[in-house]
C-alpha cells in the first residue's frame, strides 16, 4: 500500500459530500426524511452482513463442511465491499448529526485514541 498523496485519492471531506449528495436522491432531497436510529440500524445492518460473510470465510479456512462453493478471495472480497458499505452509512449517521466538520472529528478521534495508548500515528 502506498502512503504517497496521489491527486485522484478519495478524502474525506469528498466521501461525505457526495455521499449526502447521493442519500438525498434517495430521500426525496433531504437525508433528515431518516432519523438517526435509522441510519445507524443500517450501518449496524452492514456490520452484520459483514461479520456473517468473515463467520463463513472462518468456517471456510477451518474446512468445515457445508460452506458452499465461495473460495476464501471470494469471502474476502465480499467482506471488503460489506465493510466499505458499513462506512459509507457510518458517514451518513455522522452526517446526520450535524457535525461541521467531519474531518477535523476523524482525525481528532484518531489522535485521541493514539495519545490514549501512547502510540506515535496522527494526522
Amino acid at each position: 500500500m502506498s502512503l504517497t498523496r496521489n491527486p485522484d485519492d478519495l478524502v474525506v471531506k469528498e466521501i461525505f459530500s457526495k455521499s449526502i449528495q447521493r442519500a438525498k436522491r434517495w430521500h426525496k432531497g433531504a437525508i433528515d426524511d431518516w432519523n438517526l436510529l435509522e441510519w445507524a440500524g443500517a450501518m449496524c445492518g452492514e456490520a452484520g452482513e459483514t461479520a456473517n460473510l468473515a463467520k463463513k470465510l472462518r468456517r471456510v479456512e477451518m474446512g468445515l463442511v457445508g460452506q458452499g462453493s465461495k473460495d476464501v478471495e471470494e469471502y474476502r472480497k465480499l467482506i471488503a465491499k460489506e465493510a466499505c458499505d458499513t462506512i459509507l452509512y457510518a458517514v451518513l449517521v455522522i452526517a446526520s448529526t450535524g457535525c461541521p466538520d467531519p474531518e477535523q472529528l476523524l482525525r481528532d478521534v484518531f489522535n485521541d485514541k493514539s495519545r490514549e495508548f501512547d502510540f506515535p500515528e496522527r494526522i
